[in-house]
């Protein structure tokens, strides 16, 4: 799935030009219940859309071209001039709400227009774009609008930071590209205020470029977004922080050495004020560290790696601000982030060099957190019909659970056994969703 465009981008920053540009590298999708549209992003045919657009094609019988079966589901996705083409779902993530496809031509060395990816970073509030999209089946069909705010991260689950839009994004809109002037890709429109006119979000252009490596590694595909630092949310503000207005911020108590943060200059006593333009003290969570301290996590772990995440910190009075490139979590830290995602248990760091993992916490409001006094202390010791002998065996369990989570937007009843110092057993079933 490698990045390519067969056409050059415009330079005259003309809609109509640009427009000339892309258009042949958009599709309109179909389902049976849904309407969207989709970007070619190589010159094989890999097209990126919204999960949303094609998840009924997912729940469908199973068909492949011409009627036999098929490993995998397809959907027919239409150009402008007509023409029309299966695509076969190569991935799909329900998390993230995108999907990959890719287009299937009776001719194996045909070539597609594919569009140029841009780059979040250079994308302006006030900046004129441009959507493409098919509303209500109009295939096609051209908006015009600008760009209103960047980094909105309260609108997905997952809090992936969004473009915010001012374009007319109807039904069908979802899945289809956002183009600068110059017919760069600037991000795929996902999601829009349904009580609102003129309030529209879009994933921005490197979170796709992230998404697309992730799938293509063949070291395992998605890992969470890290950067390398331990906060304290139980410490108090120092009074140097407080002396420059700021009300709320987390103290860095440990910098990982070769890992992003400390490559960007972040040091131990830096106190975390602002990420990405954001003040931590303006955030719903700032009266309450701990959450506020799940926020950030949360704002991390949602990145792909690649992406850059600018934060601002206060070190000895002064103000300092850096960008990181966001790292991927190692795979002893991504069953950790697994375990705390789908089953609410805080693992211990010093316990997953040998022997199965043990508990150190419960978070509230989780599948466990009824039970938590049992399972303090306790060790993991299966996960549906296998043994878990270490970190790693649970991350690879997990690893399964999270596919079928994400990709085919299902719950699962996930077995989890424990045991204690004594050797005593206890076995729960919970709903992972």
């Amino acid at each position: 799935m490698a990045e390519a465009a067969v056409k050059p981008a415009p330079v005259s920053g003309s809609l109509v030009d640009a427009v000339a540009t892309t258009r042949d590298a958009v599709v309109s999708i179909g389902t049976i219940g849904t309407l969207g549209a989709g970007v070619i992003v190589d010159a094989e045919g890999t097209i990126l859309t919204n999960y949303h657009v094609i998840a009924d094609s997912l729940r469908a019988p199973v068909r492949g071209v011409g009627g036999t079966p098929s490993a995998r589901p397809t959907v027919s996705a239409s150009f402008q001039d007509g023409r029309e083409l299966p695509a076969l779902v190569v991935f799909a993530d329900a998390g993230q709400d995108l999907a990959i496809l890719r287009l299937i031509s009776t001719d194996s060395e045909e070539r597609f227009s594919a569009v140029a990816l841009g780059a979040s970073e250079k994308v302006q509030v006030g900046q004129e774009v441009f959507a493409i999209g098919n509303p209500f089946g109009l295939s096609h069909t051209v908006s015009r609008g600008i760009v209103s705010a960047v980094d909105r991260t309260t609108i997905l689950p997952n809090r992936v930071p969004l473009l915010q839009l001012d374009a007319s994004i109807n039904v069908g809109n979802s899945g289809g590209p956002l183009f600068d002037l110059s017919g760069q890709l600037l991000g795929i429109v996902t999601a829009k205020r349904a009580e609102a006119e003129g309030i529209a979000f879009a994933v921005p252009v490197n979170h796709l470029r992230g998404f697309l490596r992730a799938v293509a590694d063949p070291a395992g595909g998605r890992r969470s977004g890290t950067i390398g630092i331990l906060m304290d949310s139980a410490a108090d503000l120092p009074d140097h922080v407080s002396a420059l207005g700021y009300r709320a911020g987390l103290p860095i108590s440990e910098v990982s050495p070769g890992w992003p943060a400390a490559s960007a200059g972040l040091k131990e006593g830096d106190v975390l004020v602002s990420v990405r333009g954001k003040r931590l003290d303006g955030l719903p969570e700032a009266g309450d560290p701990e959450a506020l301290g799940r926020t950030v996590v949360s704002s991390v772990r949602s990145l792909f790696p690649g992406e850059r995440l600018d934060v601002s910190v206060v070190r000895e009075g002064a103000l300092k601000t850096v960008s990181i490139e966001v790292g991927a979590a190692t795979p002893t830290r991504q069953a950790m982030i697994d375990a705390e995602e789908f089953l609410g248990l805080q693992l211990t760091e010093d316990e997953t060099g040998g022997g199965p993992p043990r508990v150190g916490a419960v978070l509230p409001g989780t599948p466990f957190s009824r039970i938590a006094p049992r399972l303090v202390g306790a060790r993991v010791v299966k996960i549906m019909q296998r043994d878990i002998g270490s970190v790693e065996d649970l991350g690879q369990e997990l690893a399964r659970v999270r596919s079928v989570v994400r990709s085919q937007q299902r719950a699962v009843q996930v077995l989890v056994g424990f045991a204690d110092d004594a050797g005593a057993a206890l076995d729960f079933h919970v709903r992972v969703d």
